[in-house]
């Protein structure tokens, strides 16, 4: 039986041998100990442990095994126990009201939570449909040029099908392509458990920055990458690392485009340092002061804009874990 079928079962019985422990003693003591006010423990372990809509049952239920354990205890003073009846109920009562606006308030944030997560992915995903059909459209052409060649080729008085093999070929080869650009938005939009794995930094920020070219173009900005002439590999999930890159990209092409300027510049270049694999991203835009920690330069979506200045860079260590060379 798995684990969490266990705790299933577990919390319903500790709450009924608190109910049971605590109704004998309440019976079995004299009528001067406030014993029911221990109930207010087995509310607030349920509230825990239980749906909202079963405290207020429990609650009634601890209220009446008060009152029927006061008709069962034989020793004591009875006005002292109607007195700690009295204030063993409003502390059960209270502890009760106290429990479900607990529970409501957090039933309120467990759905904004969802909503702002609901929200922060559509804004993604509507950050991302221009890359996607820019990205798309070239092996969706290279597909349609090399369907009609083909046929082009199969319709000729002495069909070519050398050549029509080759554009056949060149279908699939684009067929694959169009393929993985799904995959890799799909991956990149999805989150997921990290994987971390050794891979060349370089060959992530240049798909990244076939993902965000169209974006680029549209605002005029031109894009520098320098990079070492070995490879610049890291150890991290490239999933994750591409969707750093591409938010501090995005965040690039807002800080150029609140200044207007038509020479709008990002820089983007990586290189190893010691045992870490590093990747700095710089732009001419609006920027933060020099004084400030990083601070995110949007004023929407996942990341928001705090702060103004001159410019924006990052320079992130993408291979801590584990010791990587190049070559």
């Amino acid at each position: 039986m798995p684990a969490h079928r266990y705790s299933r079962y577990l919390h319903p019985l500790c709450l009924a041998a608190l109910v049971v422990v605590i109704f004998v003693a309440d019976t079995l003591t004299h009528y001067e100990v406030a014993m029911p006010v221990l109930y207010t423990v087995v509310i607030l372990y349920a509230a825990l442990v239980i749906r909202r809509g079963y405290l207020a049952g429990l609650a009634l239920l601890c209220l009446a095994l008060a009152v029927v354990s006061f008709f069962f205890t034989v020793r004591g003073n009875v006005p002292s126990g109607l007195i700690n009846l009295g204030l063993s109920t409003a502390a059960i009562v209270i502890t009760a009201c106290l429990a479900l606006k607990m529970l409501h308030a957090r039933d309120i944030a467990l759905r904004a939570q969802e909503s702002l997560a609901r929200v922060t992915t559509a804004q993604t995903l509507s950050g991302l449909t221009t890359s996607i059909v820019h990205e798309l459209n070239q092996p969706l052409a290279a597909v349609t040029m090399s369907s009609q060649a083909c046929a082009r080729w199969l319709s000729l008085p002495a069909p070519d099908f050398a050549r029509a093999r080759m554009a056949l070929t060149r279908i699939e080869e684009d067929a694959v392509r169009a393929a993985a650009i799904l995959s890799r938005m799909r991956a990149l939009t999805k989150g997921g458990t990290p994987e971390a794995k050794r891979f060349a930094l370089g060959d992530a920020v240049r798909d990244v920055l076939r993902m965000m070219r169209s974006r680029l173009d549209q605002h005029g900005i031109t894009h520098r990458f320098v990079e070492m002439h070995e490879p610049v590999l890291a150890h991290a999930d490239p999933v994750q690392i591409q969707q750093i890159i591409g938010n501090l990209l995005a965040n690039a092409i807002d800080a150029i485009r609140e200044t207007k300027q038509a020479d709008g510049l990002v820089e983007i270049r990586i290189w190893h340092e010691e045992d870490h694999a590093c990747c700095r991203i710089e732009d001419n835009g609006a920027g933060i002061p020099p004084v400030l920690p990083f601070i995110c330069s949007r004023h929407s979506g996942p990341a928001s804009r705090t702060e103004q200045g001159s410019v924006l860079q990052s320079a992130a260590t993408l291979s801590r874990p584990t010791r990587v060379r190049s070559g």
